[in-house]
């Protein structure tokens, strides 16, 4: 202990240390209430080993930026193998991870204009799909948001990364395999790997496989992130494209849900904004979408409360880091010993009172101006999809998946989330998605 003494933070206590703290709550409001008391550097026992907390935006910086080389990512890496495998940047570390950046598909499969996306098919897809979840919900609403919303966002990101919406069979082998990886992270010490994750994970490896070999035929014929990345020529065989492409929907598809939900859930407790979201969005739908993202932007309104959305609700709230294994590292006037963990949360500073006003309050409307100019994404108090060289490779496929999920559902209904609720968040494979929040779509007015 010798080493955080000077280090501010909460007393621990036998046996656990602080870790009583986080049980039953959600993390990152713990460190936030942390932060208020001890700053925005603390150290924190958990079961008697130290974690630096940190909601300094500069030393956030410095650890996901300015000294890079000195911090690598342990968990979720561990509880997440073999789910993502070593093949995606996610979880890799140093030279390797340099490599896997290189070669993503989601980062790299880029045209003149952006993803090369069949954005027409996206928004045919999921009318039809929101046209039956209206029938459905004529009566009573559905009980959980969430697998309904995951679908949806299942089937826009399939069409986007595989040009196709994929079996039923293939969704709940996902399902599957993130409720193993959130079982494993929500546990001190990860399960093993169970034989029914196992074989889901082979089922899964091999559907993207047999796409590979499919699209490989007539990569020309097509408008997706596989077909692009055929097209532009990679150096991954069959198998680590395989990989790699299946690997997009564990690094987008829970943040994407859980944002697409966040946003739907404000809009309904605030009808005002949503009459006028809802009025410029179907004056969109007249209009042949474009893939590129710079079509939203002409619709201020609705790109606003996006951005207000990802501030308030941040779909990845907390990450972590290691400090070097091999030596020291000098963080904030203090010098940590090797393998220190960091957790590292943008929940206070996307409601910092000194730098928001009124943080706490949905105001869409804080984004007119030059607010989003001084407050881009990857900034210092807001960053929903990380900070520095490794946030989210997919950041854009994942913004341009949310809008076009929202055009789509608001265009084909009036969907109601979580009314007369009040929001009650869990962790789920590494996203904040809400718990036990009902959903109604009501047909358009």
């Amino acid at each position: 202990m010798k080493a955080f003494a000077g280090i501010p933070g909460p007393a621990p206590s036998l046996p656990l240390g602080n870790a009583q703290d986080f049980i039953g709550r959600l993390p990152w409001e713990v460190c936030a209430r942390y932060a208020e008391r001890h700053g925005g550097m603390l150290v924190v026992w958990l079961l008697g080993a130290p974690t630096i907390i940190l909601t300094d935006p500069e030393l956030i910086w410095q650890v996901l930026e300015g000294d890079f080389d000195s911090y690598y990512k342990t968990s979720p890496r561990k509880q997440f193998l073999p789910i993502i495998t070593d093949a995606s940047e996610f979880i890799a570390n140093g030279a390797e991870w340099k490599k896997k950046r290189e070669t993503d598909p989601a980062h790299n499969a880029i045209g003149p204009r952006g993803y090369e996306i069949d954005a027409h098919a996206v928004r045919e897809a999921l009318t039809q799909k929101v046209r039956a979840l209206v029938e459905a919900t004529r009566g009573e609403p559905l009980e959980d948001v969430v697998p309904v919303i995951a679908r949806l966002a299942f089937d826009a990101l399939s069409i986007q990364a595989v040009g196709r919406l994929l079996e039923d069979e293939i969704f709940d082998t996902f399902q599957t395999l993130t409720k193993v990886g959130t079982d494993r992270i929500n546990l001190p010490v990860p399960l093993p790997f169970a034989l029914a994750g196992a074989r889901a994970r082979e089922r899964w490896q091999a559907r993207f496989e047999s796409l590979v070999r499919e699209i490989r035929q007539s990569p020309g014929a097509g408008r997706s992130v596989l077909h692009a990345t055929l097209r532009v020529g990679t150096q991954l065989d069959e198998r680590a494209l395989a990989t790699q492409i299946g690997n997009i929907y564990f690094g987008g598809m829970t943040s994407i849900t859980s944002s697409v939900i966040h946003t739907l859930y404000l809009l309904t407790r605030h009808p005002d904004v949503r009459a006028r979201v809802v009025a410029e969005v179907r004056e969109l739908a007249t209009r042949e979408l474009d893939p590129a993202l710079e079509v939203f932007e002409s619709y201020p309104e609705f790109n606003r409360v996006v951005l207000e959305s990802l501030r308030v609700l941040p779909p990845v709230p907390i990450y972590s880091r290691c400090s070097s294994p091999d030596r020291q590292v000098s963080l904030g006037g203090h010098v940590l010993p090797p393998n220190t963990d960091l957790l590292l949360t943008c929940w206070p500073l996307h409601r910092s009172a000194r730098h928001w006003k009124d943080p706490e309050r949905f105001e869409p409307d804080r984004w007119k101006g030059n607010t989003l100019a001084e407050n881009p994404l990857g900034s210092g108090y807001f960053f929903p999809f990380g900070r520095g060289r490794r946030a989210c490779a997919g950041s854009a496929l994942g913004l341009l998946n949310i809008k076009m999920l929202l055009v789509s559902l608001l265009t084909a209904s009036l969907p109601e989330v979580g009314a007369h609720q009040e929001y009650r968040g869990k962790l789920f494979f590494g996203a904040m998605h809400p718990k036990g929040m009902r959903v109604r779509f009501l047909p358009m007015g």
